[in-house]
């Protein structure tokens, strides 16, 4: 039974927050706190949300969730949200992944949330 396969993947899915309403009370806390403790030990700014996104990265690889890396790939509606297409000369065919807008899961064969991508168009001649 698919439940208990993925009995974590409630968990996986919520780490990630694939509700699409952005971060919860929970992030904005805890970023507001990294960001206090950067401050007070002296760390760059942006150092320190490079070491808050490495540990929660490094997190979601514990827990079997993989990101994908889709650029330059084959749009495919299973894996992937279109959200803009572009109009592309030259060779590129229609449908190639041209940017990732949003980072996708996967955990396991299973899609935790779609990556949101910006894909080509052949341009009408």
């Amino acid at each position: 039974m698919e439940t208990r396969t993925f009995g974590r993947s409630g968990v996986k899915v919520s780490i990630i927050a694939l509700g699409g309403c952005g971060p919860g009370y929970e992030e904005q806390e805890e970023a507001d706190k990294a960001v206090k403790l950067a401050m007070d030990h002296g760390i760059n700014m942006k150092k320190g949300f490079e070491m808050l996104l490495k540990n929660f990265e490094k997190l979601l690889r514990e827990e079997g969730v993989e990101p994908m890396d889709c650029e330059g790939e084959k749009f495919d509606p299973f894996k992937h949200e279109a959200l803009m297409v572009e109009e592309c000369d030259g060779g590129l065919p229609e449908n190639v992944i041209l940017e990732e807008l949003h980072k996708g899961f996967m955990y396991k064969d299973k899609v935790l949330r779609p990556t949101k991508v910006k894909i080509s168009k052949k341009k009408r001649v």
